[in-house]
């Protein structure tokens, strides 16, 4: 699970106050008497703890805002670090740092310092996500990747559901706190269990510890008739087959790169060049802008949980557990019928769900509060509560369709950078949406509107890309170029002209006509 993720969540999952002089929540009262706030009868909670109610009620939004900020900030460091030094030296000292300043958040004294260790926390996250989601698929052959992907999502949902429990038995923010980090500390004793990516080892030359790798890899799971060696004397430094090899060598299939360009060794300022230019560019560009929009409107219908119609517990675990058979249904989607028409239909799903959000309570007769469920509007409350159940599940698929391509789109010599510079981008999603939401206290429906915008636009741009499916990840840029006009689906300019060139094979690579 994302212990980070639950946390951004840890604060949500109780209702938000308002501005008016008497709130119910939970069953009990808080009232504003004399400049002063007394909470009765309440368990201490963050929001009130530190008074961030009335007046101050927009600093939760800007804490969360924070925290997306340091997505950002880890994606710049922690991609780069992982190319530079290794995926595993990466995870291991960047879980070291987070336990600390995780365990330190339940301790803090002020908001400030509260927002200044959730910030650290959300940058150290990144460089311990990145290498790891990359990791796992740079030991994997193309066929299993759309399946292993799925274990994150399931592991991360598992999570949601458990925190839900723990924050409904423990109402004290800083002994939840604790409770929620303790998978970290599980996972940093784990961690050193972990092997180095054989890619990136063989990228470095060192073709003997790339054996010892492999060998370790195929004793641990207990792998009969292995070649020993994997690698033969004059094996060529090939950095993005290292899972080819190992599945050849297992299954006897052929997982060969697109063409016979050999990725040269980037330094990391060198791959993050290469991201801005074509045709890898297009590529970095319009991921990019995927991840900001899905980014944005999961946010968007997460946050909402607090004050959705109903119980907030409820509300929240059925917002996360419909993440469950989005993911699998994506996954059948992808196998069956490629990347791109999954990420078409899902951020269409998802732009639906929200303007019927926006734009259904006006609909019935009279302007009744989103969300909020009384006794005129319960009704309209629960059709809501579904809409944003509905729209959660459309915008799982197409998210599952992002994570894959990002994957499998950027060339293996900039594929860490590639992915980090996409988080980064894309975190002015999740950045910008706490303080979207607060949109709504000046005009009801407006942040939804901005986000189905948003998602009719990359459901549009999405029509660019290739897709990936059944075809190897790309070594170079070339490579790249091949998979546009071999798998794009919108071809422009002299595109046609270059699909000429290619051949398309069984095993799903492409190869230049003779």
């Amino acid at each position: 699970m994302d212990p980070i993720m639950l946390s951004v969540k840890s604060t949500l999952i109780l209702p938000s106050l308002t501005k008016r002089r008497h709130v119910q929540t939970a069953g009990h009262t808080i009232r504003k008497r004399q400049e002063s706030l007394l909470y009765q009868n309440i368990r201490l909670h963050s929001h009130f703890q530190w008074d961030l109610v009335c007046d101050k009620d927009f600093l939760p939004g800007v804490s969360q805002s924070l925290l997306m900020a340091g997505f950002g900030l880890g994606s710049v460091i922690g991609g780069p670090l992982a190319d530079v030094y290794g995926r595993r030296p990466t995870v291991i000292g960047s879980l070291i740092l987070f336990n600390a300043i995780g365990l330190s958040v339940s301790l803090a004294p002020n908001f400030a310092l509260f927002v200044i260790l959730r910030h650290l926390m959300g940058g150290i996250f990144k460089s311990i996500r990145i290498p790891l989601i990359n990791l796992m698929y740079e030991f994997l052959p193309p066929k299993h990747r759309p399946i292993m992907g799925l274990i994150p999502s399931l592991t991360t949902m598992l999570g949601y559901v458990l925190m839900t429990g723990f924050g409904y038995f423990v109402r004290d923010w800083r002994y939840f706190h604790l409770l929620i980090m303790s998978p970290c500390v599980i996972l940093m004793a784990f961690s050193w269990f972990i092997p180095e990516s054989v890619r990136w080892i063989i990228s470095q030359g060192d073709m003997e510890k790339a054996e010892m790798t492999m060998q370790k890899v195929a004793k641990f799971n207990k792998a009969t008739n292995f070649p020993n060696p994997v690698f033969s004397n004059n094996y060529s430094i090939n950095a993005g087959n290292a899972s080819s090899h190992s599945s050849q060598a297992k299954e006897g299939e052929s997982d060969s790169t697109i063409n016979d360009d050999k990725p040269k060794r980037q330094t990391g300022v060198q791959a993050a060049v290469a991201l801005f230019k074509q045709p890898v560019l297009t590529v970095t560009v319009v991921l990019s802008f995927e991840w900001v929009a899905g980014t944005m409107i999961f946010f968007g219908f997460t946050l909402t949980t607090g004050s959705l119609a109903g119980n907030p517990f409820v509300n929240f675990i059925l917002i996360c557990v419909v993440d469950l058979p989005a993911r699998i249904l994506a996954i059948l989607l992808v196998k069956k019928i490629g990347n791109i028409k999954p990420l078409f239909f899902g951020f269409f799903g998802a732009g639906v769900t929200m303007v019927m959000i926006a734009i259904l309570p006006y609909l019935v007769g009279n302007i009744v509060i989103i969300f909020i469920s009384t006794e005129d509007g319960e009704s309209i409350g629960k059709v809501l509560t579904a809409l944003a159940v509905l729209g959660k599940l459309c915008l799982g698929i197409a998210v599952t369709a992002i994570h894959l391509m990002v994957g499998e789109l950027f060339p293996t010599t900039m594929r860490n950078s590639g992915t980090a510079v996409v988080h980064l981008i894309g975190n002015i999603g999740s950045l910008s949406t706490p303080l979207l939401l607060y949109l709504d206290k000046f005009f009801q429906g407006l942040s939804f509107i901005i986000m189905a915008v948003f998602a009719f636009t990359a459901m549009t741009i999405s029509l660019i890309l290739p897709d990936s499916r059944n075809t190897v990840q790309p070594e170079t840029p070339a490579d790249v170029q091949a998979m546009f006009d071999q798998k794009r689906r919108f071809r422009f300019g002299r595109a046609n002209l270059r699909l000429a060139q290619y051949k398309g094979t069984d095993d799903g690579k492409l190869e230049l006509q003779k």
